[in-house]
């Protein structure tokens, strides 16, 4: 199988104002993510990184993102809205809590991202949550191998939203590895974490088997902990609209 990898071509980001076109906010011309790297997006507030983000998603319009600005590797050119359909996404938030249902338990919802990913989609197991033997297995064996995860294996049956921030993101990201993602965007995820959970974020994230999987992380800092903790990340820069590689220090 090819290396996964995708192009971003001629994508240009502007939000109309009273139907009249404004200056772009992303204008990013050629760009390229290739599986089994992982890519720092930095920039300042208001840069356009949540908007790159957006646009990677599916969930710009066509009115505010024009074109089809993403090419596959077999050379195909689509829109978002396609690409989402094409390739296993996982996305890690900024708030923890606006990925998980906090009304369920944390193995109900690690078990609906098991579902989702093993059926057509979300509309498939609306109303029918099966957790059986097999996928509760499967659920202690994907925590079992990461001791950091260990505190979740003991409140399996905790209401997801009783969970400390940090530890939603961990749940967050444990229950994305179902997807088995080939590109994985999270948005500044250690943002509302404290120093502790952070360190655990990122333990959990340097531990995980994601060969051939490309990572993309914003962040609003130039340098941070986690960017100097990967040296061999790709590091990348939104500035007047563009995105340009830099240096890591």
């Amino acid at each position: 199988m090819d290396p996964f990898q995708f192009s971003i071509r001629n994508l240009r980001i502007s939000y109309p104002v009273h139907g009249l076109p404004t200056k772009p906010v992303l204008d990013c011309n050629d760009l390229t993510i290739y599986g089994g790297k992982l890519y720092f997006l930095m920039g300042r507030n208001g840069s356009g990184k949540t908007s790159f983000l957006k646009a990677l998603l599916g969930l710009l319009d066509t009115e505010v993102a024009p074109g089809n600005y993403l090419q596959m590797a077999n050379g195909n050119a689509v829109h978002g809205r396609e690409f989402v359909r094409q390739v296993r996404v996982g996305y890690i938030p900024q708030n923890p809590h606006d990925a998980i249902v906090p009304s369920m338990s944390v193995l109900e919802n690690l078990v609906v991202r098991q579902q989702i990913a093993t059926s057509g989609g979300i509309r498939d197991w609306l109303g029918r949550l099966v957790i059986d033997k097999k996928r509760r297995g499967n659920a202690e064996e994907m925590i079992g191998r990461f001791p950091v995860l260990g505190f979740l294996m003991d409140k399996f049956n905790h209401h997801a939203g009783s969970l400390s921030g940090g530890e939603l993101q961990l749940l967050n990201l444990a229950a994305m590895l179902f997807f088995r993602p080939q590109l994985v965007l999270m948005d500044e995820p250690t943002s509302k974490l404290d120093d502790n959970n952070r360190t655990r974020f990122w333990q959990l994230l340097s531990a995980l088997d994601l060969a051939g999987v490309a990572m993309v992380v914003v962040t609003h800092e130039r340098l941070t902990t986690e960017v100097a903790a990967w040296g061999d990340g790709v590091h990348l820069e939104i500035r007047g609209g563009g995105i340009s590689a830099v240096p890591a220090a």
